[in-house]
């Protein structure tokens, strides 16, 4: 994604502030099916609570990290090198659309879509996301 794009994201992510009448699990719910629709109950409550486990600020450090990464050039040195890269995403992953920009951009990448999974695809399917990764290291080692 472009800088701007990046800024953009990084920007919409916001913290939470613990309050004493427990708003702040109301907004971590809401957040949750607000950014993923459909995500199941289960699978929002197992997200929300890493979320507390990082604390109120510190679970927007992952998302810090991938927008403000200087990736214009690592992309660029990886284009020009011979390391395999795999690309796997969840057909309805949210960020599908970058995935497919990075695919054009690596044009010597392999690029697997589990169809019907999400931004969860592994804990979704985790055969099927075994399966694609289980392909990709035996298509490496078979060359």
């Amino acid at each position: 994604m472009t800088r701007e794009e990046a800024a953009v994201r990084l920007e919409a992510k916001e913290g939470y502030v613990v309050a004493d009448d427990g708003s702040h699990l109301q907004f971590l719910w809401e957040r949750m099916q607000r950014q993923y629709p459909g995500i199941g109950s289960d699978m929002a409550t197992r997200h929300i609570v890493d979320h507390f486990l990082a604390g109120p600020d510190q679970h927007l450090n992952a998302y810090r990290a991938v927008y403000t990464y200087p990736i214009e050039n690592r992309l660029s040195r990886l284009a020009e090198s011979s390391v395999p890269v795999f690309l796997l995403s969840g057909s309805g992953d949210c960020i599908k659309d970058i995935h497919d920009r990075t695919s054009r951009f690596l044009p010597q990448a392999s690029v697997r879509t589990l169809n019907g999974l999400t931004d969860f695809a592994m804990d979704e399917d985790p055969r099927a996301f075994t399966e694609a990764v289980e392909i990709f290291l035996r298509e490496r080692i078979q060359t």
